[in-house]
């Protein structure tokens, strides 16, 4: 379906985008670690610094992981929203085959799953008697 590659190509430029961003900020931590590094191994920094600057670093660090959480959220709801139209296109035209063509029921054979059923060949009210549910 072309709306299926439309969808597909918007996921994969945002989460292209996001991860170019993500990277922006790895290196730029590591520059700053490497900064940090040169400082602490020179003798130039007090206790005080080199514990402020780890500090920096390590909020850093949590700020990046955040952001790769972030990626993975946005791209998964990107994916819903771009995809959700498209499903309920396909349900609706499977459910109208079915209905056009008499069709008691359609299987996607590849997963083995129910696509549609006749209302009329529903027994779950059946079984509830049978079981004794109400």
């Amino acid at each position: 379906m072309a709306e299926m590659k439309l969808a597909d190509n918007q996921v994969q430029a945002l989460q292209n985008d996001l991860i170019t961003k993500g990277e922006a900020l790895v290196i730029k931590f590591e520059a700053d670690y490497k900064a940090y590094m040169a400082e602490a191994q020179g003798g130039t920094l007090s206790k005080v610094q080199m514990q402020q600057k780890e500090e920096v670093l390590v909020a850093k660090q949590d700020e990046i992981k955040k952001y790769e959480a972030e990626i993975q959220q946005k791209v998964s709801m990107k994916k819903e929203e771009l995809y959700k139209p498209i499903i309920e296109k396909v349900k609706s035209e499977i459910e109208k085959l079915g209905k056009e063509g008499g069709y008691t029921m359609i299987f996607d054979s590849s997963g083995g799953v129910l696509l549609h059923a006749a209302e009329s060949e529903n027994l779950m009210p059946v079984l509830k008697t049978k079981l004794g549910i109400n």
